[in-house]
């Protein structure tokens, strides 16, 4: 069986930083996520927004359930007020706009405006912007922003001879700049990736590196305030760390889609631990980004195939995983559950069924 595709940028960051460590949580946690609904005879009906707390209480559906109206990739805002999300809708509309949403449900506003297709939205620390990857109809690629009122919508750079990956951008630590990355096409026909780190108020970019990369679905993982970077993919196995000023790196895990904890110290992603006769596991491990204490966080047994762990995201402490366990149904639909593990003890609480992503643990503001 194929491994399927889960639902699934001049600053102070140029030398290495940290997060400081949150305290632990003395109350629940919010989690945001997508859900999900298949029709019986097997068109994906459409995909609504959630919340639920850490513990498994509080859940609440947050957008109303239309057909053809699909929610993907909300991330809290910096006060855990708004929640920003992509929204694509057909089949009048094949194109993707950013919303937001507040906490309670009741408030959903369209915040992108024009012809072109608006994803993974990404807030800055104080929450005064949101970034975004625009696509034009002409193809053009740009990271561009807007204020969470829906006012000053406008792109902040396109490459000129690239392409912005399909990710959400970084934001630097004091809001000044974004971190993307570009794909291209060398004159030999080679895949290579450009760096950007790009100014809010002047747009104007600075190239951290070219680097040529193995596959064209390579994806550069920029840590939370931009200083580390990773190369990775989705789905295929090989995550490894780079610097993009010597365009040297080093091997981190043979695994896939890697997502870092808050503090920029440690790496959660998935590993194939099985993949035969059609049969495949994904199981979720941790490791550290100096490449010590890998561990599995789940360990499937041989006997229970085709079962897919990925991590979403961290807990604001940088001690927990949001996971989520995806198989199929008799009908070959997928099923995913939301888990939180320990990343020390494995101790597992089990949540709602759903699917999360970055930015779905609400981190609060120091």
């Amino acid at each position: 069986m194929n491994r399927p595709r889960h639902f699934a940028f001049l600053c102070a960051v140029l030398v290495a930083a940290t997060v400081p460590i949150h305290a632990a949580e003395t109350t629940p946690g919010k989690i945001v996520f997508s859900r999900l609904a298949f029709d019986p005879t097997g068109p994906l009906d459409y995909i609504n927004l959630n919340r639920i707390n850490t513990d498994g209480t509080g859940f609440r559906q947050l957008t109303p359930s239309i057909l053809y109206r699909y929610r993907w990739t909300p991330t809290w805002s910096p006060h855990g007020t708004w929640i920003a999300f992509s929204q694509f809708t057909t089949p009048t509309n094949f194109r993707y706009d950013i919303h937001i949403v507040n906490n309670a449900g009741d408030r959903d506003r369209q915040l992108t405006i024009g012809t072109g297709s608006y994803q993974f939205p990404s807030w800055s620390p104080k929450g005064t912007w949101i970034a975004f990857k625009s696509t034009e109809l002409s193809g053009k690629t740009c990271v561009s922003v807007v204020r969470p009122d829906g006012t000053a919508q406008h792109a902040l750079f396109c490459p000129p001879t690239s392409v912005v990956q399909s990710i959400a951008p970084v934001w630097s630590h004091d809001g000044n700049c974004v971190f993307i990355a570009a794909d291209y096409l060398d004159e030999n026909g080679f895949h290579r990736i450009i760096a950007y780190q790009v100014h809010l108020t002047t747009g104007e970019p600075v190239v951290l590196g070219d680097i040529g990369v193995p596959s064209a679905d390579t994806l550069v993982y920029f840590s939370p305030g931009g200083a580390r970077t990773l190369l990775g993919s989705p789905n295929t196995d090989g995550v490894s760390v780079v610097n993009f000023a010597t365009g040297l790196g080093r091997g981190l895990s043979s695994g896939h889609a890697p997502v870092w904890s808050p503090d920029g110290r440690h790496v959660a992603y998935s590993l194939t631990t099985l993949s035969q006769d059609g049969f495949e596991i994904d199981d979720a491990f941790v490791i550290n980004f100096d490449g010590t204490n890998e561990h599995a966080l789940t360990t499937t047994p041989t006997s229970t195939p085709n079962i897919f762990y990925t991590p979403a995201d961290w807990s604001p402490d940088s001690r927990k995983v949001l996971v989520n366990r995806t198989i199929y149904d008799d009908n070959g639909f997928p099923v995913t559950r939301m888990y939180i593990i320990d990343a020390t003890t494995l101790a597992r609480t089990k949540l709602a069924s759903g699917t999360a992503a970055p930015g779905a643990w609400f981190k609060p503001v120091d």
